[in-house]
This record gives C-alpha cells, structure tokens and sequence, in this order.
C-alpha cells in the first residue's frame, strides 16, 4: 500500500517544486499562453460576488489556486497551475501579497491580475462581523471564536486594526508597487467601485483581459446567498471612534512615499 505524505512534506514538495520551477525558468518569459485571471483581494472586499460575476460573464471554469485554507497564507499553489496548462481559467479569490516569486509564477502562466481592495475602516468593520459570525480562523492571528465573543465591539475593532490592518497595508502597498512596475499584468480595484457600477466595471476587465463577456443584468443585482454582508459604503466612519480611526491613518502614514489614493485609501478616517 502506498504510504500518504504527511502534511508538512506535501507543503515541503510543492515549495520545493515552486523554486526549481522558478530557478529553470529564469527569465525564459511566458511559459503558456492561455491567459488565467487571479483575484488578489483583501479579506470582505467583495470578492465573492466579483468571482461569481466573472464566472456567469466570461463563462470561465473557475479554480482554487492555494493550499487548504487555514491559517496559513494563501500563496499560490504552483501544482495548480501546471494542471491548468493551456486552459483559460479562473483563480477564484486570494488574500495573497505580492511578491517577486509570485510575480514571476504569474508571468510565466500568463496569470492576469486583479487586485481588488476596499477603504481599510469599512473592511475592518466587515470583518469584525465575520469573525463574529462565520469564522475566526485568518492568517493575519490566531483567535478562537469563544476568545473574540468575551471581547467588547470596541476591543475587537482595536484587535483588528493591531493585527489585520498592518497586514491590509502590507497587501495593499506590495500590490501597488507591482501595479506600478507592470500595469498591463494587474488590474487596480476599488470595492466601492465594483458596488456602485458593476457592468461598466465588467466592460473594463473585459478589455483588460481581451476576453469577450456576456453580462446578466439580473445577476448584476443579486447578491443575496454570496456572503455579501451589508455591502454598504460608509460603515467603518460611522462606528469607528475618532481615536480608532486616528490608529488606522497612524499606521497608513508609514507609507508617506507611497501614492495610497490610487486604490482610494486615501479616504480612511477623513
């Protein structure tokens, strides 16, 4: 009978493979040309319902790029990507950053990408609600569901913008730059964008992407069942205090070099 390989090895094998793929490719450049679609988003962004748009309008097979999630990171899995060879599909959403590695992984399988993000109070608030009602289990911190339930609205907040908001910036900002080194690969967008003119944002990926689409006007209404929330723009400033928004600007000031209107983030706490 052959023997299963224990967990941490199969993880192991593919980072292995992952780095011998990334050392024999060098810079040998596009590797297959059936262009694929990556979802780089940030957690409660509105991802959801932006893959089950893209999915209905380019009539695209859609497919989980990353290992088991858990509260490990959500980085491409290089295994998936040579099973998708010279297939158009779609990599359904990822809270994965950029990176050099996987930049390159992108490049060599003709993966386009979308970077989708949100105002960083709104998508606290969100969140706060998921953990609250879905699951705790993140990459970002450990917590269990009885640990978050014994904590005040305010100090869960104050929990999110000490572990999860350092990493939204890491997320927003590494995707920021890898925009700006290569804008034909990744494509910039806003949550409140998506929200508030879905079909004319389904136009531009369509061109983006150079892929003919077929756009529902029913399905661009219908958000219900798809983990959607409230879906409503505006929430972080109205139940975030003064001094929890003050933190959040605080923490973005860090990155003073770096041109965080692009992706509207320049809205947080104002």
């Amino acid at each position: 009978m052959q023997r299963e390989m224990p967990i941490e090895s199969v993880a192991e094998a593919t980072n292995l493979l992952s780095s011998a793929f990334l050392n024999i490719m060098g810079e040998s450049g596009v590797f297959d040309d059936a262009t694929k679609v990556l979802i780089a988003c940030l957690p409660k962004s509105g991802s959801t319902w932006l893959t089950t748009l893209l999915e209905h309008s380019f009539g695209k097979p859609s497919l989980r790029c990353y290992l088991q999630p858990d509260r490990n990171e959500q980085e491409i899995d290089p295994l998936t990507l040579f099973q998708s060879l010279g297939k158009e599909v779609l990599f359904v959403q990822q809270h994965v950053r950029a990176s050099n590695a996987t930049l390159r992984m992108c490049s060599a399988f003709s993966v386009k990408i979308i970077f989708l993000t949100r105002r960083l109070d709104d998508a606290v608030v969100s969140f706060c609600d998921h953990l609250g009602g879905e699951s705790t289990i993140a990459s970002m911190f450990y917590m269990e569901p009885a640990w978050f339930q014994r904590l005040t609205r305010t100090r869960q907040i104050d929990f999110l913008i000490d572990y999860c908001v350092p990493w939204y910036l890491n997320f927003s900002v590494s995707w920021i730059r890898a925009w700006q080194s290569t804008p034909g690969m990744i494509f910039p967008l806003q949550y409140e964008r998506l929200v508030a003119e879905p079909e004319v944002i389904i136009g531009e990926i369509s061109e983006f992407l150079e892929w003919p689409c077929n756009i529902s006007p029913s399905l661009l209404e219908q958000r219900d069942g798809i983990r959607f929330n409230q879906g409503r723009v505006g929430r972080g400033k109205e139940e975030l205090s003064k001094l929890q928004q003050q933190r959040i600007k605080a923490l973005a000031a860090y990155y003073d070099q770096v041109d965080l209107s692009s992706i509207g983030l320049h809205s947080v706490a104002t």
